[in-house]
């Protein structure tokens, strides 16, 4: 995309920021309050609030 320099997108960031806190799509009005746990064993395992799989790809459970 011509002008996709970091400079030019900030300025268009900020923009679209300002209109979705003035006139937002949609308002999350619930969000579940769960717990994430794994056994110890379990490498890599560093859920995110409300996005506990984004890196299900690194989890590793050594073999002895």
């Amino acid at each position: 995309m011509p002008g996709c320099v970091e400079s030019g997108r900030a300025e268009i960031y900020h923009e679209i920021q300002k209109l979705m806190q003035e006139d937002p799509p949609y308002l999350w009005l619930f969000v579940q309050n769960l717990q994430y746990g794994a056994n110890k064993n379990v490498e890599n395992f560093d859920p995110y609030p409300n996005v506990p799989l984004w890196n299900v790809k690194t989890w590793r459970v050594p073999t002895q």
